[in-house]
């Protein structure tokens, strides 16, 4: 029994997908007669037509719809083989890949890196910030370790840690001399980053304007980073909510910081796949907590 040509078997999945030679071609990074040769040999191979087509459009016949279902787990199986092999060829660097949303933990993160450098033998941690949702999708997929998102977040399914309490505060290009109230805050618009991207602190912002009774004005920014939304806050004037270990990274960008008296706390947590903990991620863990003071949970 020969084995199939897993190349053809990801041009017939897209094809299957796409429903059009083209999109599925410009999906594969490859050309359109690529694509077609492929289909066309897995049909001769397996002896049966998995497609309709003509000039009008392409569908899956019957036998196709069969196969497409088989082999999305062959794929399936394919991928996490490759990623074995990518795991076992990096074991001797045993790099660790962690993605952070752009608000948490922005003093405390450099030391636990610095801690985990000089203690263990750790090969460079590989940082990516962006929003909560594509973070945990990543851990999902084996893309990423682990990641630091605020809670409360989609973490069902995964090992979740705790590492640290965040609370709010505003930023703007001029600091009170006191804490202000969320009843004077919630009299003008504020920036806030977007939900999308931490849903666990935007909602802690909103969870403490509602337990005063108020209605906050918040206005999502579309920021991929704090730095981003501080600089807007430096060329606007306006005011944004930020977490308060923020604070550490606003005298460069000519901002400063006021704490809000009371609020919701939010919680931050490392999230990573509910399975047995590599050594380089439970050090990256000891370490954070350790820079923030908390004790993580066993």
């Amino acid at each position: 029994m020969r084995l199939m040509d897993l190349r053809r078997v990801r041009s017939f999945v897209a094809v299957a997908e796409e429903l059009h030679f083209r999109r599925a071609a410009e999906r594969l990074y490859v050309t359109q007669p690529v694509v077609s040769e492929h289909v066309r040999k897995l049909e001769s191979e397996l002896g049966v037509q998995l497609f309709e087509r003509t000039s009008q459009f392409v569908r899956l016949t019957e036998a196709g719809a069969a196969f497409l279902v088989d082999v999305r787990g062959l794929l399936a199986q394919a991928a996490e083989i490759e990623e074995a092999a990518r795991r076992a060829r990096d074991v001797s660097a045993t790099r660790l890949r962690v993605g952070l949303t752009p608000d948490v933990l922005p003093a405390a993160l450099p030391g636990a890196l610095r801690t985990l450098r000089e203690r263990h033998d750790l090969g460079p941690v590989q940082l990516r910030v962006d929003g909560c949702g594509r973070l945990l999708d990543d851990v999902q997929h084996r893309r990423a370790d682990a990641a630091i998102v605020v809670l409360p977040a989609p973490v069902g399914g995964f090992r979740v840690v705790p590492v640290a309490t965040e609370h709010a505060a505003v930023v703007a290009a001029t600091a009170r001399g006191r804490p202000v109230a969320w009843a004077e805050l919630a009299a003008e618009p504020l920036f806030v980053l977007a939900r999308a991207t931490s849903p666990g602190f935007h909602d802690s912002v909103t969870a403490s304007f509602v337990a005063e009774g108020l209605h906050p004005r918040l206005v999502d920014h579309p920021a991929a980073t704090l730095e981003q939304l501080l600089l807007d806050v430096s060329a606007t004037g306006r005011r944004a909510i930020v977490p308060a270990s923020a604070g550490a990274r606003l005298a460069m960008l000519g901002t400063l910081l006021t704490p809000v008296a009371g609020g919701v706390a939010a919680h931050v947590a490392v999230v990573s796949r509910d399975e047995p903990v590599a050594p380089g991620l439970a050090a990256f863990v000891a370490a954070l907590t350790a820079a923030t003071g908390l004790r993580a949970a066993a």
